[in-house]
């Protein structure tokens, strides 16, 4: 359920903590045509992809007896470190994975169960169907000349995994006597007295650690997926069980500390074959405000605000991408249908009062210091709260409307989680205003955790409904409220006489940009039924597909727009014309060069992305996806200038664009669509937004030469 956000994490931001991780295989075999997939397998070239995508991403393997030696003298194993052993002893792995090491110089660990050894018959504890029955290289154990060609080469070590490979808790004397059996095995075949040991099935208690301990093994090592961590006994060290789906990327996460972080919000077990679930107390988490207050301190001495605006739509947008996975992975269809529509009416109200009141602070604030802006906030926070109790009012009656079956409960769920999250997102945008990127940053941080952490919990203990999912979305929208009044309160007052002045002079402002909201939201809703109903619903099926893609770079767009808004508007009333002519100049080339570069990308992938996610039904799409990449770069331009716009309290004329833009695609899509099909929808969406972008620019190119420009709250129309 967090795989998508525990590699976003890994990706994005690298190693969170200290120690290092040690990855156990078991089976490398090739898929066996006319059986099922093996179990516990890996294939040769997924093995492959795992081990060279880590070497990629600068991690470098040990072998487990120099990192235990490092450990013995006191020494931190640096944290790029990783250890790659195999259970069992599976001849597939001298066949097939042993190659693959000695190419890549991956040195490992094999923990044999030396019972079997040499045997033509499958390990009597091999849960696959085909064991026995497929061919031998699939199942069969080890031959004692191949562990002591793999062992002489220097790159293989070989271990103690019992040896008859049962269950021993509870049998401490069994288990002893095994020990001492595997240890003469081990002598005998490869003269080795001091060898490292991993339980089998991972399983371990106090008293088959001493039986360990006492019988002079280096190690005891177990399935618990868990980092090792600077001074842990050895005697428990842990390991993350490696499958045929995990991605170079995803086992980055296991190494860079972000699979265990998630895992002890609660000692949430996400065991995947051969660990036991963890029973062990919760582990001690940071207060989120103090989380929040660490994190805004390590942010501000990041250099470059645009940089964290994009990293904190990042944050946001895997929030809320976790958040629906989990959802959607815990609840039934019907049901995350409903929460899906619940919490869509909260996210159209979030929106206009964005519009509403937001952007008229993030463009007039500016033009404030002191007390007035301290006033001026306090003003627009008045406002945002009756607004938000008016959108509360109409989530209960359209929770009435619905009435008392699962819809209804879900709006009326959602209604009382929209306080937190409306004033939440208020919050935040007051502080964007302000460029105060490290502190929205820190407090995105701590909500993301709080949200995710209480959603696992949930799930976890089998609680997660419809109704418990709002509570914890709205408990973080909490926290994040609090974290602001905790780093940021004293920036509000409410003075009573300017509440209705202030929201007079916004007006003016705000009725555009809802205008202009509206309007623009228009098309990405037309455009599929248009689609459908000329040509089918399989090509608004590849057209809808390859938007998605495309989109991917709308979370980079949203983060740079996050910044470039409130520092445009700064810009125009401390510097006036030329200085916004500046900041804009930058923004421009800004999108041009990472956006132009994403459009060539696109071009030179061609159809590749969309087969790749998609699967083969989507060859052909790459000049449909090209043109939707050259639409976002056009785009970008227009969003640029309509920031220039706004800094200039020119809101009416970006409604006017985006008017312009709707009326445009409607007529270029319905001219090109009959004849060029998904391909003319997509040029008919680029030459609506190339329309709507030329007004733009042409209204401020006349308004920047002719200096004609609004003064501080006058409201200014085009």
């Amino acid at each position: 359920m967090i795989r998508p956000l525990v590699i976003g994490l890994a990706r994005v931001c690298g190693r969170v903590g200290t120690g290092h991780g040690i990855l156990t295989y078991h089976r490398v075999s090739p898929i066996v045509p006319g059986f099922p997939a093996p179990t516990c397998n890996v294939t040769p070239t997924n093995f492959r992809a795992q081990l060279a995508g880590l070497l990629d991403r600068g991690y470098k393997p040990w072998p487990l007896r120099t990192v235990l030696a490092w450990a013995a003298a006191g020494n931190e194993v640096p944290a790029d470190a990783f250890v790659v052993t195999f259970d069992d002893g599976y001849e597939n792995v001298y066949r097939h994975a042993w190659p693959v090491l000695q190419e890549l110089n991956v040195p490992a660990t094999v923990f044999l169960a030396t019972a079997y050894l040499g045997s033509d018959d499958a390990f009597p504890f091999d849960d696959w169907a085909g064991a026995g029955s497929a061919p031998p290289e699939a199942w069969r154990p080890l031959r004692p000349s191949q562990c002591a060609e793999m062992h002489a080469s220097g790159l293989i070590e070989l271990g103690c995994h019992t040896h008859t490979h049962q269950f021993f808790r509870g049998r401490p004397r069994t288990m002893a006597a095994d020990l001492e059996t595997a240890a003469d095995a081990l002598r005998d075949y490869f003269g080795l007295t001091d060898v490292t040991f991993a339980f089998p099935y991972g399983d371990a208690d106090a008293e088959m650690v001493q039986v360990v301990r006492a019988a002079g093994r280096l190690c005891a090592l177990t399935t618990e997926m868990d980092m090792v961590r600077p001074g842990a006994d050895p005697f428990g060290w842990g390991r993350f069980n490696v499958t045929d789906s995990d991605t170079a990327g995803f086992l980055a996460s296991y190494l860079g500390g972000w699979y265990s972080l998630f895992r002890r919000l609660g000692r949430v077990s996400f065991d995947r074959g051969g660990g036991r679930p963890t029973t062990e107390a919760p582990a001690p988490i940071e207060m989120p405000v103090n989380l929040a207050l660490t994190v805004r301190a390590a942010a501000r001495r990041w250099p470059g605000r645009g940089t964290l605006a994009v990293a904190d739509q990042v944050v946001v947008s895997g929030a809320s991408f976790a958040t629906s996975v989990i959802v959607a992975r815990e609840l039934a269809v019907e049901d995350f249908g409903v929460y899906g529509l619940a919490l869509s009416l909260t996210l159209i109200a979030r929106s206009v009062l964005a519009e509403l009141v937001s952007s008229p602070f993030t463009v007039y604030s500016a033009r404030f210091t002191g007390d007035e802006l301290t006033s001026y906030t306090g003003s627009t926070f008045a406002h945002y709260v009756v607004l938000t109790a008016v959108a509360v009012v109409g989530l209960l009656v359209a929770a009435w409307v619905l009435g008392s079956g699962g819809a209804g409960a879900a709006v009326v769920a959602v209604a009382g989680a929209s306080p937190f999250l409306l004033v939440r997102e208020y919050v935040r945008r007051v502080d964007l205003a302000q460029l105060e990127v490290a502190t929205v940053l820190a407090t995105d941080v701590a909500v993301a955790v709080v949200q995710i952490g209480g959603l696992l919990i949930l799930s976890q203990l089998g609680l997660l409904t419809v109704g418990s999912a709002f509570v914890a979305v709205g408990a973080s929208a909490a926290v994040g409220c609090v974290a602001w009044v905790v780093v940021r309160g004293k920036s509000v007052r409410v003075v009573r006489a300017r509440i209705v002045p202030d929201w007079k002079h916004n007006w003016v402002f705000a009725r555009w940009a809802v205008v202009g909201f509206l309007v623009g939201s228009t098309t990405p809703f037309i455009l599929p039924s248009v689609i459908a109903v000329s040509v089918g619903e399989a090509a608004t099926g590849v057209f809808v597909a390859c938007v998605t893609l495309i989109n991917v770079a709308g979370m980079y767009i949203s983060g740079v727009t996050n910044y470039l808004t409130p520092r445009a508007a700064q810009a125009f009333a401390h510097g006036g014309v030329a200085e916004l002519r500046r900041v804009l100049g930058a923004a421009g080339a800004l999108f041009s060069l990472t956006l132009g570069g994403f459009f060539l990308a696109v071009v030179l992938a061609g159809d590749w992305p969309a087969t790749l996610v998609y699967g083969p039904a989507y060859a052909g799409c790459g000049s449909i996806l090209a043109v939707l990449a050259l639409q976002v770069w056009v785009m970008s331009l227009g969003i640029t200038a309509g920031n220039g716009l706004w800094a200039m309290d020119r809101a009416r004329a970006n409604a006017i664009a985006d008017a312009c833009t709707v009326a445009v695609t409607i007529v270029a899509v319905a001219v090109l669509l009959p004849p060029y099909g998904v391909n003319g929808a997509a040029v008919g969406a680029l030459i609506g937004t190339t329309a709507g972008v030329l007004i733009r620019i042409a209204v401020l190119v006349r308004l920047m030469a002719d200096a004609r420009v609004s003064t501080p709250l006058n409201g200014g129309d085009l």
